[in-house]
């Protein structure tokens, strides 16, 4: 199907329609599914699984998947897990979510015109597909706008001696370096983030980033990875819940809580978190592992308006200081660091009647902090009370207060906040005799206060209707560009067969391209080896397998070579080795890590290379090819003195004893 020129939301889009019969409850559901590409539908299928739909989305680039019914996929947690499958940046659409209001798929059918009745899954799936392509429908917000980047070791020593010590040792500084590489990569990008590492000796045994960017954003910079000593894991932040956001809409801020804060903040591995109204009562008290801040902003803001950030050390941790910076509070800092047994008189005086605890030190000084912060500010908090009731001002004093906490003087906060608030200018008049004023708005303070309050909650109101009538024109407009561009059934059949043929001609143009590549590289390595430039090793995993079908006996290598792809155990290892060893001939093993003292481990008479010194090898099948010349050379240096040689002759002679011997068989 192919769509008139209309402003797109995205270039390549997948709809899916779940089959009937199928469920996310019930095991693994069935889909149909749809690609549209630049308006038009380049892909039909039916009965697919999700491992199939990732591969179409990463084959096709699609920046979004879109569905008529998001639960569909599962539960909220089975939806993460299945868009942390799909490449980084593609979008998740509910296409019957329009400016808030559920739409029916038969509804849509008939507002667009692009089908009727009630469609089947296949049908449902092109059109969710169209519909997101032209901007219809609600993305669907699975992960806040965080990604955390684990690294760590990727095996911990076992028991043993100096050589296990070393061998951690080595590890947990390669952990240290892969994070300053990471740590460096962020920085040049300009990405804000925490750190969380675990020290230990001059390395570190682990670390948590939690970086204030979308998976997408890390693309290039960060990247995943699984090895022997250290991997690199990078997740997606999911959101406690799934939130819609209509297409073609930017966030809206949420509104501030009416409640400001004073928080204390102990960072490090567990941060220690205490809030305060701004009467100096505990209204949270907690202490949580690994807790960026983040996701310390979503607990605050739930809890009200975070004006002041507080810290019990002087100078101050970036922790501290960057939270500050995001939330826009105020930054207390002590004169000094506030000792063991201040902060522990300060966290008894703050609990007292409180009904709340200290669990562990994290707490203690978290809220330490935060009671010196509100000591410091409890004369300017309470004399904001009295300079409103001596003015008779019915104005919120949690904005007066934050005024004050933020610099301004009390009886100026006091007016700002009323002017501001109720959207009123005083009148330019001669003021009322002295004593007047007081006995004239005293019967009229209740009244001024209702209107007051009526106005502005009036106001608050017709701007968010407002807000919401401007999303809904603009959702219908996007769904009557989509009928107007609606295509004739003939030309839309017509073009799902060019598109299928292309694409078949397209399959088999690559498959010619690889099996040309294959060609190739077989004749330059088969020619290599009849000239003698060339030597072939087996692999390892290949000989066990072989010698398990039965189809290689022991001490019948046409070559005494052997690489080593797979790690075994020692004994294990030269057990196998054994196996394929002529007792009369010496053997070579090319091994991956490094070759110094594995020789006393090996079977008598197999020399061990490493492969970082043959920089012309290649893998292809069951072989790695060598240049003979460069592995001469790597043998002359790992043997002593006259061994290389007599390795070289006795290497050379075999291959001339067994030429002749498959000659006589011939």
């Amino acid at each position: 199907m192919t769509l008139g020129r209309a402003p797109v939301a995205f270039r390549r889009v997948l709809g899916l329609d779940i089959l009937p019969g199928s469920s996310a409850e019930a095991g693994e559901p069935l889909y149909a599914c749809a690609v549209v590409s630049d308006g038009r539908v380049v892909e039909r299928l039916e009965g697919v699984r999700w491992g199939e739909i990732a591969s179409l989305a990463a084959r096709y680039g699609v920046d979004a998947v879109a569905l008529d019914n998001v639960r569909e996929l599962g539960g909220e947690s089975e939806i993460a897990a299945l868009m942390r499958s799909l490449p980084a940046g593609v979008k998740l659409v509910e296409v019957t979510r329009v400016a808030g209001e559920q739409l029916s798929v038969e509804a849509l059918c008939a507002i667009t015109g692009l089908c009727s009745g009630k469609p089947s899954p296949l049908e449902t799936a092109e059109l969710a597909a169209i519909l997101a392509y032209q901007g219809v429908g609600s993305e669907v917000l699975v992960f806040e706008e965080e990604t955390v980047i684990k690294v760590g070791r990727g095996r911990v020593p076992g028991q043993g001696g100096m050589s296990r010590e070393r061998y951690k040792r080595g590890i947990e500084l390669l952990v240290r370096r892969k994070v300053s590489e990471i740590k460096e990569a962020l920085e040049r990008a300009r990405l804000d983030y925490d750190l969380f590492a675990r020290k230990s000796g001059e390395g570190y045994a682990g670390a948590t980033f939690v970086v204030y960017a979308s998976r997408e954003a890390l693309t290039g910079l960060v990247h995943q990875e699984r090895g022997h000593d250290l991997f690199v894991e990078i997740e997606p932040v999911r959101r406690e819940k799934l939130e819609y956001r209509a297409l073609g809409t930017k966030a809206r801020e949420p509104p501030r809580p009416a409640r400001s804060l004073i928080v204390g903040v102990d960072p490090g591995m567990t941060t220690g978190v205490a809030a305060l109204n701004l009467r100096g009562e505990v209204v949270a008290l907690f202490s949580r592992r690994l807790l960026g801040r983040g996701q310390l902003t979503r607990i605050l803001y739930g809890l009200g308006y975070p004006a002041v950030v507080a810290t019990d050390v002087e100078p101050p941790p970036s922790y501290a200081r960057r939270l500050a910076a995001s939330l826009g509070a105020v930054l207390f800092v002590p004169p000094r660091p506030l000792s063991v047994e201040e902060k522990r008189r300060l966290a008894e005086e703050a609990l007292s009647g409180s009904g709340y605890k200290v669990r562990d030190s994290h707490q203690r000084d978290a809220l330490a902090a935060a009671y010196k912060a509100y000591l410091s500010l409890r004369e300017k908090l309470e004399e904001v009370e009295r300079e409103a009731e001596r003015k008779g001002l019915p104005i919120p004093l949690e904005e007066a207060k934050l005024l004050v906490i933020r610099g301004e003087p009390v009886a100026s906060a006091v007016v700002k906040v009323a002017r501001r608030h109720f959207g009123i200018e005083p009148r330019a008049a001669q003021p009322p005799p002295a004593g007047q004023e007081e006995r004239a708005s005293a019967p009229l303070a209740p009244i001024v206060e209702r209107l007051l309050s009526e106005n502005y909650a009036l106001r608050r109101e017709l701007r968010e209707l407002r807000e919401e009538l401007e999303e809904k024109v603009s959702a219908l407009h996007r769904l009557l560009r989509v009928r107007g561009s609606a295509p004739s059934s003939e030309v839309v059949k017509l073009e799902a067969k060019l598109e299928s043929a292309s694409r078949e001609l397209e399959r088999v143009k690559k498959e010619y391209e690889e099996l040309q590549r294959e060609f190739t590289r077989a004749v330059h390595e088969l020619t290599g080896l009849v000239t003698g430039r060339r030597c072939a090793a087996l692999k390892l995993s290949s000989a066990l397998r072989l010698l398990d079908q039965g189809l290689l006996r022991p001490s019948a290598l046409a070559d005494p070579l052997v690489y080593v792809d797979k790690d075994l155990p020692l004994d294990l290892l030269r057990d196998t080795l054994l196996k394929l060893k002529d007792p009369a001939r010496p053997m070579v093993v090319v091994v991956r890590g490094e070759a110094d003292g594995l020789s006393q481990a090996l079977p008598l008479g197999v020399v061990p290379v490493p492969l970082s010194g043959l920089r012309s090898a290649a893998e292809w099948g069951d072989f790695l090819f060598l240049d003979r010349e460069e592995l001469e050379d790597l043998l002359r240096k790992a043997c002593p003195a006259g061994e290389a040689e007599r390795v070289k002759k006795a290497f050379e002679e075999y291959r001339r004893r067994r030429a002749a011997e498959l000659f006589r068989r011939a």
